[in-house]
């Protein structure tokens, strides 16, 4: 497999113009990504406890837990 990789990139050699566009978009996205670390970081103040538990960044789901949902659907009718 890798002498086919090797052939594949000797027939078509990419140009300087493209290695450089590859490069900047490369750039790009690190500092994008670095943009939303450092806004994630703002966003939270120093960790309390339970706080972080809590928080909506931390949890990749949108979605309520189940306890959540049963709390906001029927309010005032705990087990």
């Amino acid at each position: 497999a890798e002498l086919d990789d090797d052939q594949h990139w000797s027939d078509e050699i990419p140009s300087d113009a493209e290695t450089e566009l590859r490069m900047q978009h490369r750039a790009a996205l690190e500092a994008e990504l670095e943009l939303r670390v450092s806004e994630n970081e703002d966003e939270q103040p120093a960790p309390t406890p339970g706080y972080q538990e809590r928080s909506p960044a931390q949890v990749p789901s949108p979605a309520p837990s189940p306890e959540e949902q049963a709390g906001l659907l029927s309010p005032g009718h705990s087990p």
